[in-house]
Order: C-alpha cells, then structure tokens, then sequence
C-alpha cells in the first residue's frame, strides 16, 4: 500500500499519525508520501515567520495527539498538547538543536508562556516540526515514510491508483489525502484595475494573502498606507508595523495600555464596510473538556429534523440566536441581578414564544438588552469607536464564564459541530442554504466569535489614542485617482474627510472559489472531473457557485482512495480552519481517522 498526503499543517500531520498507529496494529506494510513545498507546518505554520504574529487559539487548546474523549475507532495515542511540550525540556532542546533564527524569541516564550496565553505562530510551527520528529523517531518497521518539498500539479486516475504529478517527475500512488489551505485566486476586476493602477504609477497594491508574508520592508516610516479589512489580518499587518517595528506597550497607573512609538511606524489608516473590528476573545475560563451546552440545537431537535430541507432558515437563525442570548442572560444575572430568580428565568426564557416581550416584562434594564443591531455593528449608538473598543475588551477580560457578552459570543464556539450537523444533514433548502447559512450567519459568526484575542482589541485603542491607527467610519470607498497617482479612501458617511496613501493592503486571506483559483492541482482536478464545483441548484434554474469543491463518486474518473477534506471544501462541509483541541472529542481527530480507516481497508 502506498499513500500520499498533500499538505503537512496540522490536518496532513494528523492524517498522518492517525495511518501510523492503525499500521502499527494491523503489521501490514505500507509506504506514505508526506508532500508540502514548505515542508511541516506547511504555508501557515513557519518556524521563522514574524514572531510578534499570535495564533488565535489559547495555547492549551491546542495538540496534534488524540486522547480518550474522541470518539473514533482506532487507537488512542496521547501526546503533550502545545502547552505541555511548551513546559517540557524536550522543547527547549529541540529548540537549541535546530538553530532557528528566531531561537531567542522562542526560548523566552517557554519561559514565560502560560495555559491560557497565545502562543506565537513560529512556537505552534515548532510544536508540529517536533510532532514530525516524534513521529520519525517512533516509526514501526513497516510503515516507511518519505517527505518531499515540492508542490503537487496533478493527481490522474489510473486504472486503480493515482498518478501524483509533481514538479519534476511522477509516482503512482494507491490513496491520495489532499489537506490543502487557503490558495490565491486570479484577481477581481477591482483588484486588476488597482494592480495596473499601482504599476503605472509605481505604487504598492497587496492582494489578498497570507498575513505572515506581508513584506513591509519599501514601507517607510511615517508613510500613509491604507489597509481594506479589519478582521484577523488587519490586526496581523498592524501588529507587525507597530511592535514588529520597535513600538511597545506599558500599562499606566490607572491600568490604561498606552503605546510608545519607536519613530519607525508608519501612519495607518484602515475601515470596512461594516467600520468596526471584529469583537476580541474573551479570557478564557474554561476547561479543555469544557462547553456551554445547548438549549435549543438539542439531541430532541435534531431528531426532530432529519430530513434534507426540513429546517427554514429563518428558523436556524432564531435557534442559533436563541443560544447566544441564553447565555448573555445567564451570565447578565449572575454578575449583576442578584434579585432574579436565574433557574425560573432562563426555563421562561426557553419556553417563551415572545422573548422580547418576555424580557421587557423583566426586572432586566431596558440598557441591558440584548441588541442584535448593535453587537454585530449595524448601529451607532455609541458616541465613539474608541468607546465602543473599550467596551469591547473590558467585557472580554471579564472572561467566557463571566463577562455577559464574550460568554454569549464563545457560545457561537461552543456550538460549532452542532451547526457542522445541520450543513451535514443539509437540513436548509439549497435557498435557505444560501441566504441564510453562507451569507446571513458566515458574516455574523465571523465577526462574533473569531475575532482576535482581547488583547489586540486593547493595544488598536492604545494605538489609535496615539495616533498611529485612524479607523475610518463605516462603508469604508476606495478610489484610485487619475489625477495624483495615489489611491484614494474615506467613509461614504463623511465623504469630505479623505486619504491619499501610495500604499493599499487588502487585508484578508485569499476567498475560497474553485473556478477562480490559482492553483494548478485544483484546477487540474476540475478539468478531469475528480471533484467538481459544489454549487446549489436554485428556483429558476439558477446555479449558486459556493466557491468549495467536493468529491462525487459519481463523477467520471472518481473512484476510491482519493479524500479531500479541509478549505476548499469549505461550502459543503464549514469552518474546516481550526486546529484540534484536546480532550474534547475533536473534529479534526475524527475526520483523520476515519479517512485512515478507510485507507486501511481498500
């Protein structure tokens, strides 16, 4: 048997373990080809990227090894989890041993790195090179294992095996695990015109990438540069162009963080269409094992809705709402009314049919409601961004057990593999699927709940108090003006206030969208029909493109052995970016050894 895995983050190193100890039991032999172009830890996950870049995930939440909560049928190999190959002397050995160029930086992060900190991409990249090592160094006589840098063009059907077509040269292969991430696409109109725009006029134009690789090296201190985008990669490139240059933070007698410039910045300026960030974390409270449960997208729900289509939108919408207010309730009462009888409450609260009139007949202050319209950012009721910030990441440092609206977000956490079930089940019509799933809730979870740690929602209200950071209003416009040579923004609501920069980032990874991309394999696989664009069939013979791909046994040229899972399926399956947490019966673990066992058997 011969198996080839395309990607080493962390799903391929998973994929891989999870074939590892299967083969280890059954002593039959089997050769695996791990391929990446940027080795373990794939394009994300360097060793030597910036350091001052964090994940996004508390440092104990993360681990490579399957424990006893998961639910899987294979063997169970335990592991240290980040955190505890973080504290161990192994990790500073193998830190020492392999010379990083930031070793320094890494060495004083196990020093001083805590179970709910963030630990620096470059430390997680280290963690998965020590995983590949580990798994090396423990390999059984009969699984062989070969890791090539390069990068895959191609995967061909042939008769029962696959042809992995590289740079340079070709194998045959009898199971192919594509584990691949965010790929560039061919650029949107807008961005080819831009891109012509900045190269007629000798200006920087960043096209959607990956944060990491940002090269901020032309940019010169005090020069204007506009970033498009205030989600996770506009607080990357921030980072980076504040403490990566030399700036730091202080915390002043009266807890206020205030920022020291080293001279180096430049002068940020930065908006969206919605206007505001995407809400902190919270500081985390919680066990590894730990979740709020449902009360709405129950087991009795969901045996309930079984059949495709079964579900309106609207009214997953209102569940999924349902189990955010439940949460900021329980927790507005536990900090704040003690009078409320909180059981009788929150049992009312799920039984209710009018759960606005239910609350406005409260002891709740009418200044204590819960406003859909203001949390995701569609008023503004508050008399400043910076006040709004504020507000922000003092909630957030309450915690996700006790702060009423971080809770409420981490509940759009703690129910993720329950939604994975409704898109599983495709318990939305193909229209519901569209409007209400891909466009309504995609947006809202992103912003609620996979926003940065709290503490990057502190340090951009240090930086815009200094001066470094202006975050324009909503409706951000961008224009490239014929007449300077320069690109040109202002927000729609306060057009006379305008910005010139010779410098524009659009700050955002890369869309997922199968007929756009870049990449040969994916297109390669288009056109000999091994996967296909998953599209929803809408009224009126209308084909909504999803942007994902999908294996379909029915699609000539298909056949067994050949798994694709993880973002470009993203649109069939949802939210296939996370990192397995431990002990808490993750996704990632099944998924991996399911696809292991059903190598193990063709």
């Amino acid at each position: 048997m011969h198996v080839t895995l395309i990607g080493a983050g962390p799903r391929g190193l998973v994929t891989l373990e999870r074939l590892t100890e299967r083969y280890r039991l059954n002593q039959e032999k089997i050769n695996i080809t791990l391929i990446d172009p940027h080795g373990v830890g794939g394009r994300v996950w360097q060793v030597e990227q910036p350091h001052e870049l964090i994940m996004n995930s508390n440092v104990n939440f993360v681990s490579l090894f399957t424990d006893s909560s998961v639910q899987m049928n294979g063997p169970v190999t335990p592991g240290p989890s980040l955190y505890e190959w973080s504290k161990t002397a192994e990790a500073k050995e193998f830190i020492e041993d392999l010379h990083f160029d930031n070793e320094e930086y890494l060495l004083k992060e196990l020093a001083i790195i805590q179970p709910n900190n963030y630990a620096s991409r470059s430390l997680y990249g280290t963690y998965q090179k020590w995983f590949y090592e580990h798994l090396v160094a423990n390999l059984p006589d009969n699984v062989h294992l070969e890791l090539i840098k390069d990068e895959v063009y191609n995967v061909i059907k042939s008769n029962e095996q696959y042809v992995v077509e590289l740079n340079n040269h070709f194998f045959k292969t009898d199971a192919v695990v594509m584990s691949l991430g965010h790929i560039e696409n061919f650029p949107t109109p807008e961005e080819s015109s831009f891109s012509k725009f900045a190269k007629k006029n000798k200006l920087t134009y960043v096209t959607p990438t990956h944060p990491q690789e940002y090269d901020f090296s032309d940019l010169q201190a005090q020069q204007t540069i506009i970033i498009r985008g205030l989600g996770l990669s506009f607080f990357d490139a921030v980072t980076m162009l504040t403490q990566g240059r030399g700036g730091h933070f202080t915390r002043e007698a009266n807890q206020q963080l205030v920022y020291h410039p080293s001279g180096n910045e430049p002068q940020i300026i930065a908006g969206s269409r919605r206007g505001f960030p995407f809400h902190g974390k919270g500081t985390n409270q919680k066990q590894t094992n730990e979740n709020d449960q449902p009360h709405f997208l129950t087991a009795n729900w969901f045996a309930k809705h079984t059949k495709p289509g079964s579900v309106s939108g609207e009214s997953f919408i209102a569940l999924v709402h349902s189990e955010v207010e439940y949460v900021y309730y329980q927790r507005l009462i536990q900090m704040k009314y003690s009078s409320i009888n909180q059981e009788a409450f929150l049992d009312e609260f799920i039984k209710s049919t009018d759960r606005t009139e239910f609350i406005q007949d409260s002891l709740i202050e009418p200044s204590d409601y819960w406003n859909w319209d203001y949390v995701l950012g569609h008023t503004n009721t508050q008399n400043s961004l910076v006040e709004y910030l504020i507000h922000d990441y003092t909630d957030a440092k309450l915690g996700n057990k006790t702060g009423p609206f971080t809770s409420a977000f981490d509940m759009l956490h703690d129910i993720r593999d329950l939604v994975r079930q409704v898109v599983k089940l495709e318990l939305l019509s193909p229209v519901d699927y569209q409007k209400y799933f891909l466009n309504q809730f995609k947006s809202e979870n992103s912003f609620l709940s996979v926003g940065p740690p709290e503490s990057r929602i502190e340090e951009l209200t240090a930086l815009i108090s200094a001066g470094i950071v202006t975050v324009l209003k909503p409706r951000m416009q961008l224009n490239a003006n014929q007449q300077t040579g320069k690109f040109v923004t202002f927000s729609a609501l306060d057009v006379p206030t305008q910005y010139s920069a010779s410098y524009l980032v659009e700050a955002r990874l890369p869309a997922i969208n199968a007929n756009k991309t870049t990449s040969y394999l994916i297109k390669s696989l288009l056109n000999s029909g091994i996967v296909k664009p998953y599209s929803l069939k809408l009224p009126g013979q209308i084909t909504y493109q999803t942007g994902g791909i999908v294996t379909d046994k029915k699609v000539k040229n298909s056949g067994k052995g050949l798994f694709f899972w993880g973002v470009p399926t993203e649109g069939k399956s949802w939210f296939t970016t996370v990192s397995p947490r431990p002990n808490n019966n993750d996704k990632v673990f099944i998924d991996a050894d399911q696809i292991a066992e059903k190598i193990e058997n063709l």
